[in-house]
């Protein structure tokens, strides 16, 4: 029963976190939730929804660091913000494989169209060398 009690907890501290009321902090709580929520004991639970009572103006200030961050709250707002830094450069990183990928495909299209022009230029050449054999026949 304690799991369930536990397990319930944990799908509505994601679903607060997740519909906030602004999309920036729906980005940052969200993952935050789904990736460090579950390590919580019930103590870090409960200053977590502390923290999600807070409104979404003065937590994005805190998370990004333009405002100084409330004494109860500076020790989850550094996990957020680790957890957001890492989270970009995960996204920065894929970003990169995906520009690189789009990069190859660009050079594999341009290879393609190199290689239609030369199976053109062929057929054409075979095409002369044929009607120059007919007419010899």
């Amino acid at each position: 029963m304690v799991d369930d009690a536990h397990t319930v907890r944990l799908k509505r501290l994601r679903i607060r976190s997740w519909r906030r009321g602004t999309r920036e902090m729906d980005l940052i709580l969200g993952p935050f939730a789904d990736t460090v929520l579950p390590e919580f004991d019930e103590a870090d639970l409960a200053a977590y929804e502390e923290l999600l009572e807070e409104n979404d103006q003065d937590l994005y200030a805190w998370v990004s660091g333009t405002a100084e961050v409330h004494p109860a709250h500076a020790g989850l707002i550094r996990r957020m913000a680790v957890q957001l830094s890492l989270l970009l450069e995960n996204a920065a990183d894929s970003l990169a494989v995906a520009l690189n990928a789009e990069c190859n495909l660009t050079h594999a299209i341009a290879m393609t169209v190199q290689l239609e022009n030369a199976l053109t230029l062929l057929r054409r050449d075979i095409a002369f060398v044929l009607a120059l054999y007919r007419a010899r026949i």
